[in-house]
């Protein structure tokens, strides 16, 4: 509890300390909601004509060999995505995802589990068994050492730190301060406790954000196999849980986490077992302190992937539901969500490249990669 009121209190000092510099303006126009940050000068951040066609059309861009379970942007039009089932190969694109081509395989890998861009063209890839690094934007790639081999997330904390948490449990978490050359274990959630999606809450731009502070989507099998979240404030030195998502049945896992500024953050989550709660997107508006639902993914399965395009307007990716592979948007920063259609067997990731690109990889065989543009694009 104690750790707890700490993490409180610091979100609450960042937001009184920013309130003077930044205003949050609400506005009914069509779609309905938007954010307008305006600085004490009072001038209004010019707005782009397209916005509220960003990722709302959609059409399939390429087919890879596998099914697509990661992508990253890297700039300049450069897109890595990862692939698996068959053989873990890592395919680069130039041009925004439009084409394709085979950088490799890595190693004697099955899959291409995630992809995490760091800056000065340093990528890296977990296979399941091992992590790899990239310092030349995906061309090359070199297996790192010093780490367990269950690794379930990874979170990008600029300027070359990054944290890593393990997979399946114990939810041990990883740190390194150099762009992953090394890495030191900083904490332990739990012995019963895997981390499914870490997500840095420090603010760049427009976003009010909290530097050092960190949220983990966990999988908890101390308390009943709910999904858990685990909160830091000091770039994951210490941690302290939260909220439980999760039914009376079944098993809950949080598999993936993102900001929206402000201090919104959603939550999305995979459900299975007997008789399971189908999977959910949560929203909290305080850092992640408290939490409610928004949506459900009914037939669509389990929340694999959540991108912030800016604006309020917010995907989700859900995937290997009865209902197959659905993608949900929203335009209100996360308070409600529509379908926009089904698109293969599932959704596993998405990636945005700007100005309204994204990108979505999918789960079938073979794997798809689908692209959103606006009218200009």
């Amino acid at each position: 509890m104690a750790r707890r009121r700490q993490y409180l209190e610091r979100m609450k000092d960042v937001f009184f300390r920013n309130k003077s510099k930044y205003d949050v303006i609400v506005h009914d126009v069509d779609p309905p909601w938007r954010n307008v940050w305006r600085n004490q000068a009072g001038s209004t951040l010019p707005e782009h004509p397209d916005w509220g066609e960003w990722g709302a059309n959609w059409s399939e861009a390429a087919q890879l060999g596998d099914i697509v379970y990661a992508l990253t942007y890297l700039g300049n039009g450069i897109v890595l995505a990862g692939t698996g089932w068959n053989e873990g190969i890592v395919y680069r694109s130039v041009d925004g995802g439009l084409t394709w081509s085979s950088v490799g395989r890595l190693g004697d890998s099955y899959d291409i589990l995630s992809l995490t861009y760091l800056g000065n063209g340093v990528v890296l890839a977990y296979t399941g068994e091992e992590l790899y690094r990239s310092a030349d934007y995906g061309l090359t790639w070199g297996v790192v050492a010093g780490l367990p081999s269950s690794l379930g997330a990874f979170a990008n904390l600029g300027n070359g730190g990054v944290v890593a948490g393990a997979y399946p449990a114990p939810g041990e978490i990883y740190r390194s301060a150099d762009y992953g050359l090394t890495w030191v274990k900083v904490a332990e959630l739990g012995a019963k406790v895997s981390v499914r999606s870490l997500q840095y809450l420090g603010g760049s731009g427009l976003f009010i954000g909290v530097d050092g502070a960190i949220l983990a989507g966990t999988q908890n099998w101390a308390v009943g196999i709910k999904g858990e979240i685990y909160y830091s404030a000091d770039n994951g030195n210490t941690w302290a849980n939260g909220e439980q998502f999760g039914g009376l049945t079944g098993w809950t896992e949080v598999k993936s986490l993102a900001y929206l500024g402000g201090g919104v953050v959603i939550a999305g989550t995979r459900t299975g077992g007997v008789n399971p709660d189908p999977g959910k997107i949560y929203r909290s508006a305080d850092y992640g302190l408290t939490w409610g639902v928004v949506a459900n993914a009914g037939d669509g399965g389990g929340v694999h992937s959540l991108v912030n395009l800016g604006f309020g307007i917010a995907l989700a990716g859900l995937a290997w539901g009865a209902g197959g592979g659905v993608i949900l948007r929203s335009v209100d920063g996360g308070l409600t969500w529509s379908s926009l259609g089904y698109f293969g067997d599932g959704i596993l990731c998405l990636t945005y490249l700007g100005l309204g690109v994204v990108l979505a990889g999918g789960g079938d065989d073979p794997g798809k990669i689908f692209r959103s543009v606006h009218h200009h694009v």
